[in-house]
């Protein structure tokens, strides 16, 4: 009888514990329903923006500055961001005891924006003073110091739902100079990184084949222009709209993710769901078959179509992906000005080496013809006859025929 009781006492137990549990799983199956309705939940830029159109605020110091107006030629053509700018020459992350959560609350107030990018390094290398002392820059204890400065920013940002794009330092003129921004873009890159959000690396693009300093480089076309002002900080107009290429870049990537991910399947049949989401296709007219305003703009806000398309292109990517050779893609784009400011392009990549073609017997990457001279730096032994045939004595091209 006892047992009977106990049995029966446990089973109702068991009962009242799988209910408990079974409600709590509904629970959290709804928060997590919740959390991946929110928009803006897998791209890194919100897919929704006021108005159908980005607003970007540049925050820093004289170098973005420049950023701002290299940003605001980037997007002039097809309006996909308008830029809007809270920047000073004497501005610096590295000010004691400085509220930044109300400095940004104050910054989107006066412009509402989906976008921030940060640039600042100027005037940061100077001591930071906190409740533990007075640090210079460069000390270990300065280093930690910053880093917390910058993840204040980068949270606040955050909470604010706004895509923070922090941009790296570029290579300056002199050692002194150097070692600072270096010292800079190591503790701003870790901090990015652990908070998740973007880092726009711009020192490689502005340094000369050794790594070091040059006023000089090539611009967006190619061409060899002077990009750096005589302060060996600050960049020309010419270098604005290189640094302004880096940011670019990378946005436009995530703007297009964030474009994606408002593609989302419909309810309804065929002809519905082209009447709310107009596809690629049919967006030059509307269901009437006149041109359609709403149709027509977001034919136009999409990349390779409308005002997009008729948008001058930079012929010269100052930041290649780096190339991989197993990937089969990479190479080279060699810009050469003709006559009356004509450029000509020409592209040497893998997709032209002849060893890869479907119709050709398969050849492994390290043996073809690419790999060997553009990668690995090989000499091909010349043709016999040919004029880079320095043999002695000369072989007839004939005989080498027979």
């Amino acid at each position: 009888m006892r047992f009977g009781r106990l049995h029966d006492m446990m089973s109702r137990l068991s009962r009242a514990v799988l209910a408990a549990g079974f409600t709590a799983l509904l629970g959290l199956g709804w928060a997590v329903a919740q959390t991946s309705a929110i928009p803006g939940g897998r791209s890194y830029v919100t897919p929704f923006p006021p108005n159908e159109r980005y607003q970007a605020v540049v925050v820093g110091d004289g170098l973005a500055q420049g950023l701002a107006s290299g940003l605001t030629e980037a997007f002039k053509a097809d309006g996909a961001v308008r830029v809007a700018e809270s920047t000073s020459y004497s501005f610096s992350i590295a000010r004691s005891g400085f509220d930044w959560s109300a400095e940004i609350d104050r910054i989107l107030a006066a412009q509402p924006a989906q976008i921030a990018v940060v640039m600042s390094g100027v005037n940061d290398a100077r001591p930071i003073r906190t409740n533990e002392g007075s640090f210079r820059p460069g000390t270990p204890e300065w280093k930690e110091a910053y880093g917390r400065i910058v993840e204040k920013i980068i949270k606040k940002f955050k909470s604010s739902n706004v895509a923070l794009y922090w941009v790296g330092l570029p290579v300056m003129g002199g050692s002194a100079n150097n070692e600072a921004m270096e010292a800079l873009n190591d503790v701003l890159r870790e901090k990015t990184y652990l908070n998740g959000v973007r880092f726009v690396d711009t020192w490689s693009g502005f340094a000369d084949q050794f790594g070091g300093y040059s006023a000089f480089g090539p611009d967006l076309t190619g061409q060899n222009k002077r990009l750096r002002e005589n302060d060996g900080i600050y960049f020309t107009a010419v270098g604005n709209r290189k640094l302004a290429h880096y940011i670019e870049v990378v946005l436009r990537r995530d703007l297009a993710a964030a474009r994606a991910e408002r593609n989302i399947p419909l309810a309804g049949d065929e002809t519905e769901q082209r009447r709310v989401a107009p596809r690629e296709t049919d967006l030059a007219v509307n269901e009437s078959g006149e041109p359609g305003s709403l149709a027509t703009e977001i034919r136009d806000a999409m990349p390779g179509s409308g005002a997009a398309a008729s948008a001058p292109r930079p012929a010269y990517d100052p930041a290649p992906a780096p190339l991989s050779p197993s990937a089969g893609l990479g190479g080279e784009l060699i810009a050469g000005e003709i006559i009356s400011g004509v450029t000509a392009l020409a592209s040497i990549s893998p997709a032209n080496d002849l060893s890869q073609k479907a119709s050709l017997a398969r050849v492994p990457v390290a043996d073809r013809i690419y790999t060997k001279v553009l990668v690995k730096g090989e000499y091909l032994p010349p043709k016999a006859g040919r004029a880079d045939d320095y043999a002695w004595p000369k072989a007839s091209p004939d005989a080498e025929k027979k």
